[in-house]
C-alpha cells in the first residue's frame, strides 16, 4: 500500500513518533489511511486500510494516542479536528510523478525486494469512482 510506503519514509528522515496516521486524499471528501505504531523504528499497521470520511476516522483514534503524526496529501482534512499532541506534516499529492519515483524507490528498497516490473504493476488500493462516474452510472477503468 500507498500508506505503508508513506510510513517506511518518514522512518527513514526523522526520529520515529510512536504512531503515524497516514492519509491519501481520495476526493469527494474522503480519505484513504492506515494507523501504524512504531516501535524501535519498525512500523505495525493497527487498524484496516481505511476509504472513509475524515471525520469518522479522527473520531475513532483512541484519545490517549497523543503522540500521533499525521502525514499524505490528505492530511489537510484533520487541521480542525486535531487532538492534543496531534502533528500534521504535508505532503505532495500522490499524483506527483515524482512522489510516485519516490515510492517506488522505497518500495524497491524494502523487504522483501521487488523487482521493477512488480513496481510498475502497483495500483493504488484507495481508487474509487469519481462523481461523474457515480453519477453517470459508467466506469473509465
Amino acid at each position: 500500500s500507498n500508506n505503508d510506503l508513506m510510513v517506511e519514509n518518514i522512518l527513514r528522515k526523522q526520529p520515529s513518533p510512536k504512531h503515524i496516521l497516514a492519509i491519501m486524499d481520495a476526493q469527494n471528501k474522503k480519505v484513504y489511511s492506515a494507523l501504524y505504531t512504531v516501535e524501535n523504528g519498525m512500523k505495525s499497521r493497527i487498524s484496516d486500510y481505511q476509504w472513509e470520511d475524515a471525520a469518522k476516522i479522527s473520531e475513532s483514534i483512541p484519545p490517549e494516542m497523543d503522540d500521533l503524526l499525521i502525514t499524505g496529501d490528505g492530511a489537510y482534512h484533520f487541521e480542525n479536528q486535531l487532538g492534543a499532541g496531534w502533528q500534521i506534516e504535508h505532503s505532495m499529492p500522490q499524483q506527483d510523478s515524482a512522489y510516485l519515483a519516490i515510492l517506488g524507490a522505497l518500495a524497491e528498497a524494502a523487504q522483501p525486494v521487488y523487482d521493477r516490473e512488480q513496481i510498475l504493476l502497483f495500483k493504488p488500493l484507495y481508487i474509487q469512482p469519481s462523481s461523474a462516474e457515480i453519477e453517470f452510472n459508467v466506469s473509465v477503468t
